[in-house]
């Protein structure tokens, strides 16, 4: 795997792209489930699906400008957040099966949870700077 980019307003952070797809697949999941952002869910979708080594085109231009939709993500990451952390040092693999089928990825181990909160904790400053 590779690193992808990640732009909103100016702003660029660098992921791990298999951080940056558990991280779309669990935001996703979460959207669908609490029914918020239904076409932000959708377009990191086909992000997901398209994705290759170093290419994973995460549309944010839906965000550019949007507080509220800001506030809502924003709001989705640090429930996110707060569930992995819970899970203590590494997430289930159980979990990552049941929510994160992802293409050309198959996880056979836990996955490091300061891995993904450090990715979910770019993620949001990115969409809401103004937050720890």
């Amino acid at each position: 795997m590779g690193t992808s980019y990640v732009t909103i307003d100016g702003r660029s952070e660098a992921f791990n792209d298999t951080d940056l797809l558990v991280l779309l697949r669990l935001t996703t999941y979460s959207m669908r489930n609490q029914e918020l952002l239904p076409e932000i869910a959708e377009a990191w979708e086909g992000a997901i699906q398209g994705h290759g080594p170093g290419v994973v085109n995460v549309p944010m231009d839906r965000l550019a400008g949007q507080s509220t939709e800001r506030e809502q993500l924003s709001a989705l990451l640090s429930g996110l957040q707060a569930e992995v952390q819970g899970f203590g040092g590494t997430v289930p693999v159980a979990y990552l099966r049941e929510r994160c089928d992802l293409p050309g990825i198959r996880f056979d181990a836990p996955y490091p949870t300061k891995l993904l909160v450090a990715a979910i904790k770019r993620l949001r400053g990115l969409v809401d700077p103004e937050r720890p």
